[in-house]
């Protein structure tokens, strides 16, 4: 989130992801993502689910992991081991995981889950992308992990994806822009849009290159003006995941949604459904909002921020509810900078870890 400032029974089944869709300009096709699926994932009474295994093949960007069920219930990740031997979870000895959970989002408010892998523990839908920081090996063979959660007796579906490393640096993203009042829903022509050329020259900077599929205006009612902010996070039920789906399904493809409407809280200029977000194009997750602000550079500050969020990047520090402060897990990043994701900055740089961090989330590909 941004402030605005005066300003596994297993089922294993591989898969491509679809290697076009409507609206995709004609210069871009999608980077397929290996993806391996576990169906009804129980789990024990300590609210951690049986061993799952993936192979994971030479050559894999990343790990990334999708976790879906009760929207009641708390998931994140209680062990990733990778082939290499390393675990890298490291829950503390003795922790009980559904009440450590529930504290660390519904009391603190930073929604991490403890251990030495940092982690945003979510409601319904749970995502986590590896590596998250250079340095950290993701070498090929079978790596395993369980899920955790708070509600023991619920059952998840979880899918991995594995992503080729093609060196990909394009971020395909649809535009809605949002509002109750059709004089202020925008043209199709991403050109006119002037946050864009700003938004594009921040993630350029940081290794991503944007590229516009669809411009859609939408006039909305109930959703164009949003009023109330949830921590840490959105959860299912929000007047942002409504949006999310809703956007969903009008695009298809694994475009990320952008959504530009009315206002949100006083004093709130954007914020994303996931950090990371997960990379499929029709969850309650998928998005980004931001208020429309002046339009132009400081929307497309706000937007490259909470973007950076959904690719991976956490705030730089960041002061939980009971005053702990948490710090991202990168070695180049500061406060007082100029770095795009210092919570209460003005900046728009990024470092090369931010950079690395960014390239590994399954919704970049590359040009063909």
């Amino acid at each position: 989130m941004l402030t605005a400032r005066p300003h596994l029974v297993l089922a294993l089944a591989l898969a491509s992801l679809a290697a076009c869709r409507d609206g995709a300009r004609a210069s871009t096709r999608e980077t397929p993502a290996r993806r391996v699926s576990f169906a009804r994932v129980a789990f024990d009474a300590h609210g951690v689910s049986a061993p799952l295994r993936v192979t994971v093949p030479p050559a894999t960007r990343s790990l990334a992991v999708v976790a879906e069920g009760d929207a009641r219930a708390l998931y994140a990740l209680a062990r990733l081991e990778t082939a290499d031997g390393v675990e890298h979870v490291a829950l503390p000895d003795g922790v009980d995981v559904p009440s450590a959970m529930r504290a660390a989002y519904f009391d603190d408010r930073s929604g991490e889950m403890p251990g030495d892998l940092r982690q945003s523990i979510r409601l319904g839908l749970f995502t986590l992308i590896f590596p998250d920081r250079p340095g950290v090996a993701l070498p090929p063979g079978d790596a395993e992990l369980r899920i955790a959660t708070s509600a023991p007796s619920a059952t998840v579906s979880v899918q991995v994806l594995l992503p080729e490393d093609t060196g990909g640096r394009l971020l395909p993203v649809n535009i809605f822009t949002v509002s109750r009042e059709a004089a202020a829903l925008a043209p199709r022509d991403p050109d006119a849009l002037p946050f864009v050329a700003p938004l594009a020259a921040i993630l350029a900077a940081g290794g991503v290159d944007l590229r516009v599929e669809r411009v859609i205006p939408l006039r909305e009612e109930q959703l164009a003006a949003m009023t109330e902010l949830s921590e840490p996070q959105e959860p299912p039920g929000s007047a942002s995941a409504r949006l999310a789906l809703e956007g969903g399904a009008m695009t298809g493809g694994d475009a990320l949604n952008l959504f530009v409407i009315d206002s949100l809280p006083r004093g709130v200029g954007g914020w994303t459904l996931g950090t990371p977000g997960p990379p499929l194009p029709d969850t309650y997750y998928s998005g980004v909002v931001a208020a429309r602000l002046d339009g132009g550079t400081e929307l497309a500050r706000v937007l490259a921020h909470e973007i950076c969020h959904y690719l991976g990047l956490w705030h730089v520090q960041h002061r939980s509810h009971s005053g702990a402060l948490h710090l991202d897990p990168l070695d180049d990043t500061e406060t007082g900078t100029g770095n795009l994701m210092d919570e209460e900055g003005r900046g728009t740089s990024l470092t090369p870890d931010q950079s690395f961090v960014l390239a590994r989330h399954p919704l970049l590909r590359a040009l063909q």
